[in-house]
């Protein structure tokens, strides 16, 4: 007994809304673990950080093992591992545990995301790409909101706080474990064996490479800070006493990046990082703005700012950067791409939790949010300084 198409495809966007759903569900729960485990926002970013390193590091090895063993078994592996590092969380409370369990939450979604995208464009009731890249990005953006909102209600008003998010999370896992059983597969080349995706830097258009990598570096350096220490500041500096109403802020943030992210699909590239790039300016500037005056209403207008920016800059750095991608090393120039990215998703996390635990959290954000729209800016020249120049290009060349 197989899955139908159409319950195949929706099987492949589940796997995406647990992907994002795992992604984010410490992120309600940060709070809580400094003041169980007595430690500094330098740790719970570096478990934020840890998330991305794994990840990245399992895209690389194993982002192509569904073309060889075929999407159901690959899937299968990922979704279970991203299970079983959530088990640390439901059952175990040594620090270490929660480490060794986010990790391994990030090599599952790493073995899983290739897999999914890949199954969501073969089981498309629709012919082309289109309609599966607006699942995908509309499973993305549900399964973060979906984390944030959960989290925020049973961190405020179920008990075992700590626990419940990843109890939820777990459930859902393993209910579509069950629905992976029945997926249907296409045929797999025999022939095919399997290799890690190797790196590679395009040895032409190198320009339209390094405007979308920073592009979209940017953009995920802006979702560390909101998934990083986006609890402690709608607590601590923007005065959300209660963790639901904490949570929506955050929640609208992943919101605005799906409206966002279809506008940038129908968009020539340049000009998504461009208007991106512009509106991170404005939202940085308002949760400045929010986290100085603790307004609550200006962060939710900060976030939903920053997501449509995010939104804007990530699809706009993909079209750049396939843009100067060959063909036969697409794969290998998008985990390229993705390996920075993540590292400065890491490394800011990392570096606002030391800076918050040493200066506290509003220094550290006054003095952070400042050179993120900093970076912000030279997106938009960047941008502005490469189109002209691919312009005169073409008229010399024409």
């Amino acid at each position: 007994m197989t899955l139908s198409r159409g319950w195949s495809f929706a099987a492949a966007a589940c796997v995406l809304v647990i992907a994002l759903w795992a992604s984010g569900a410490p992120a309600m729960v940060y709070p809580l673990y400094a003041q169980q485990y007595g430690v500094s926002e330098f740790v719970t970013t570096a478990l934020f950080a840890l998330y991305p390193v794994t990840l990245v590091a399992s895209l690389i090895l194993w982002g192509s093992l569904s073309d060889t063993l075929g999407r159901r078994r690959v899937l299968l592996i990922g979704v279970s591992i991203v299970a079983v590092g959530t088990v640390p969380f439901v059952f175990m409370d040594h620090l270490v545990a929660l480490f060794a369990g986010r990790g391994l939450q990030g090599v599952g979604v790493g073995i899983a995301m290739g897999a999914a995208s890949a199954a969501l464009v073969e089981h498309s009731p629709r012919r082309g790409t289109t309609f599966a890249s607006s699942i995908n990005t509309a499973a993305t953006a549900s399964g973060t909101a979906i984390s944030l909102l959960s989290g925020g209600a049973l961190v405020e008003y179920a008990p075992a706080p700590t626990r419940l998010p990843f109890v939820t999370l777990l459930t859902a896992t393993i209910g579509l474990l069950c629905l992976l059983c029945f997926l249907a597969d296409a045929r797999v080349s025999q022939a095919k064996s399997w290799r890690p995706t190797p790196l590679h830097l395009p040895t032409a258009n190198r320009g339209s490479f390094w405007l979308g990598v920073v592009s979209i570096s940017v953009a995920f350096v802006m979702g560390a800070v909101i998934l990083a220490v986006g609890a402690q500041i709608a607590g601590d500096l923007v005065g959300a006493d209660n963790a639901l109403l904490a949570a929506l802020p955050l929640a609208s943030w992943a919101v605005a990046i799906l409206p966002a992210s279809m506008w940038a699909q129908r968009r020539e590239p340049h000009r998504a990082s461009l208007v991106g790039g512009v509106l991170a300016v404005f939202g940085l500037a308002a949760m400045m703005l929010a986290a100085g005056y603790g307004s609550l209403a200006v962060f939710v207008l900060a976030t939903i700012i920053s997501g449509a920016s995010y939104g804007l800059m990530f699809y706009g750095g993909i079209g750049l950067v396939n843009e100067a991608a060959l063909r036969d090393a697409r794969a290998a120039t998008l985990s390229t791409m993705y390996l920075v990215a993540y590292f400065a998703q890491g490394a800011t996390a990392v570096v606002i939790g030391w800076a918050a635990s040493v200066w506290g959290l509003a220094t550290a954000m006054a003095a952070g949010l400042p050179v993120i729209a900093t970076l912000s800016v030279g997106v938009t020249i960047l941008t502005v300084v490469h189109r002209r120049h691919q312009g005169t290009g073409r008229a010399i060349s024409g």
